[in-house]
């Protein structure tokens, strides 16, 4: 049932992303209001697995895309987060990895040398090669509810091509740890953007 959750999650994302375009279509212009990302993440996260100890950094990358339609509401949009994430000796003989897909809604302002925005995005994390309690013993692999709130800014180059000089996000998951089954971390990105 986790594995099926988590492919409607990945199926949910790539209908989103490839019906974008076409509303774009609709709209008059021809993908002219589509954002892509391309992200280098670091993570401050607290104790996911059943192990204990302090919290522990997790790197990894993201891609996002958004899509903002314009008319009456102008700047806003929905966006789309996939990211992968890994870890090692978190504990003593612990990795982690995880994959989260979000969702949700992004308001971006813009400006002739520089954008920003700010996202509320929701979905799914799949965590795995680690350890994780279960009602018959540890697991290997955990699927919970995922958010994402945070913002960033771009920095143009071109008309097309732009810095993400930074992204700045609290990452809410709800993966069992013995505990509160809960985590709250911070994540910092950087890389590139694509606006067309």
């Amino acid at each position: 049932m986790k594995k099926l959750t988590l492919t409607s999650w990945i199926l949910a994302a790539v209908l989103a992303l490839a019906a974008a375009p076409l509303f774009a279509q609709q709209s008059g212009s021809t993908l002219d209001k589509m954002d892509f990302g391309l992200n280098f993440t670091y993570k401050w996260a607290k104790r996911a697995t059943a192990a204990p100890g302090p919290g522990f950094f997790i790197q990894g990358g993201s891609l996002d895309t958004a899509y903002t339609p314009g008319g009456r509401f102008k700047g806003l949009g929905l966006a789309v987060d996939a990211n992968g994430e890994s870890a090692s000796s978190v504990t003593a003989g612990v990795n982690l990895s995880q994959l989260t897909f979000v969702a949700g809604p992004r308001y971006t302002q813009r400006g002739s040398r520089a954008s920003v925005y700010a996202q509320s995005l929701f979905g799914v994390v799949h965590a795995f090669n680690s350890v994780f309690p279960g009602a018959t013993g540890p697991l290997s692999s955990a699927t919970a509810f995922a958010s994402q709130f945070g913002g960033g800014l771009n920095v143009q180059f071109t008309q097309h091509l732009a810095w993400r000089v930074t992204e700045l996000d609290y990452i809410y998951t709800r993966l069992p740890n013995n505990n509160t089954n809960s985590q709250s971390d911070i994540r910092l990105s950087t890389g590139v953007a694509f606006h067309f």
